[in-house]
């Protein structure tokens, strides 16, 4: 394992105040000889120089664009009671250097905190709530799930550096699947019962688990010697006793695994979960690990259990795994490449490479309180003279999951993104294959297939989608989908949304799809 801990004076600019109170601290600042303060971030156990997170050795380090909240105080002001000398100022690394709008200088005693990732509604750095993403299959939400925070560094009013060192707050988890009858890469590999909220305490540099237990998706690494490796950071926290740690399918079998004592996810160590699928036996445990950045967990003092289940079919989904730096990849001409890729996450559809069809991922521009909350949306532009349509120009959220061959209803949110023009949008949801649209029940008797819309401002939109009849038609008035789904169609669902206007642009957030019981 090669290590580079050389370390490079980062500079980083912050907001200086505004007011009276802060115009008497700019006049001391300026008054400062030398250079504006320049920082040197650092990770404990890792090296400023990569880029990326490290299969091998568990190094982290800063990404380009990753950004951290940096809080200043009076030197020995008791955080929470005294006011900050600058709140929550966002510095951002370019992959080279940090970031902000002005420089400050040391022209007196202060006390400097921060954290990452970036949260810009924090005003308290006693009190920080950051959430460990849902779906961790891509890298930016797997690094934006390592929360890390840089205990108290003091400088004085002659200093011109100052050095943090950022810790990780959360316990890093990895499964590692290997066995004789593992000759390809398992599916729908979730860590179980996961808590993935916490609050953070710049003061005491710990990070308090809360809400309810879920699902976490982790992300994938490279298979090496038949060993498939996955991996996720959650906060830190007890698993019960014999209740599910990881779950996933290997061929056509799906198994769920348990320990006999509870186990510990602890802040900035790392838990390995050994799974062996074999002929004569499949049982997880839980080794004594090696000496690695992540400092290694205690070993496990309990047994694995183990047991063969039915896959259990979605019937509530929120969490549709998105954020700022979801990545909107192209799947390619639809008429020749009508078969989704296995794995959650989004895409991009279009007819050819001419077409002009934009989505990105943009803050939650929504009012409406819809529960649950969404957080971000996706804002999907076309261009003036482009032919509009499905598979010409869409957005799809891919879900990799199984799903009962029944009737869902979904709910979204949607506006026109200038809140002014009339736009046209639509949705629909495909089969597993990609090869078919479920249908629309209609009120007056009928089907449709496309869920069409028109918006200025926002409003919840719902359709309801029976996933028990299929056609290769798709319209918004009228199809005739008096073919039988099968098992194999509802393995997974494709949720496309789309513009229908050219020249429009409208902001959409998926909100929860739903189980609908008659």
């Amino acid at each position: 394992m090669k290590t580079n801990f050389k370390s490079f004076a980062l500079a980083a600019a912050v907001l200086l105040g505004m007011g009276a109170c802060s115009n008497e601290l700019d006049e001391q600042l300026q008054q400062a000889e030398g250079q504006p303060l320049t920082f040197n971030f650092s990770i404990h156990n890792g090296a400023v120089t990569k880029t990326t997170t490290n299969p091998e050795d568990r190094v982290t380090s800063w990404a380009s664009g990753d950004a951290v909240g940096l809080f200043v105080y009076e030197k020995d002001a008791v955080v929470g009671t005294a006011a900050a000398v600058q709140a929550n100022v966002k510095l951002t690394f370019d992959g080279e250097k940090w970031t902000s709008a002005t420089p400050i200088y040391a022209g007196a005693d202060y006390d400097f905190y921060a954290y990452y990732p970036y949260q810009a509604a924090v005003s308290n750095p006693t009190q920080i709530s950051l959430t460990a993403q849902a779906n961790q299959s891509q890298e930016a939400d797997y690094g934006l799930s390592d929360v890390l925070a840089a205990p108290k560094a003091t400088v004085t009013a002659a200093a011109t550096q100052l050095d943090m060192t950022f810790k990780h707050m959360f316990s890093l988890v990895e499964v590692r699947v290997s066995g004789d009858l593992v000759t390809a890469a398992p599916a729908n590999v979730v860590l179980k019962n996961v808590k993935t909220a916490a609050t953070l305490n710049l003061v005491t540099n710990e990070a308090t688990v809360s809400g309810e237990a879920g699902d976490v998706i982790p992300q994938t690494l490279e298979a090496k010697e038949n060993v498939y490796a996955y991996r996720a950071v959650v906060p830190a926290q007890n698993v019960a006793k014999d209740t599910h740690l990881v779950q996933l399918q290997n061929g056509e079998k799906h198994y769920a695994f348990k320990y006999s004592t509870d186990v510990a996810y602890e802040a900035g160590k790392f838990r390995t979960l050994n799974v062996l699928i074999n002929e004569a036996k499949v049982e997880l445990t839980i080794p004594t690990p090696g000496i690695t950045p992540w400092e290694p967990s205690e070993p496990g003092s309990g047994q694995g259990g183990t047991e063969e289940i039915e896959p259990k079919p979605e019937t509530l989904v929120t969490d549709f795994g998105l954020s700022d730096a979801t990545v909107f990849t192209a799947k390619g001409k639809y008429a020749t490449n009508n078969q989704v890729s296995e794995g959650t996450g989004w895409f991009t559809r279009f007819a050819d490479e001419s077409v002009d069809t934009k989505a990105s991922a943009i803050a939650n521009p929504f009012t409406i309180q819809t529960v649950p909350a969404q957080t971000h949306a996706v804002q999907i532009s076309l261009a003036s003279g482009t032919k509009n349509g499905w598979n010409n120009n869409s957005v799809c959220y891919r879900i990799d999951k199984p799903f009962k061959q029944g009737k869902y209803k979904l709910t979204l949110l949607a506006k026109a993104t200038d809140n002014a023009t009339s736009t046209g949008g639509g949705v629909l949801i495909r089969t597993a294959g990609d090869d078919n649209a479920f249908a629309i029940p209609l009120s007056e008797g009928g089907q449709k297939t496309l869920q069409s819309f028109t918006i200025t401002t926002e409003k919840e939109i719902s359709a309801i989608f029976d996933f028990t009849a299929k056609t290769d038609k798709i319209n918004g008035t009228s199809v005739d989908a008096t073919t039988a789904t099968e098992e194999k169609d509802v393995k997974g669902i494709n949720i496309y949304l789309l513009c229908n206007k050219p020249g429009g642009s409208i902001d959409v957030a998926l909100v929860k799809l739903e189980e609908v019981t008659e």
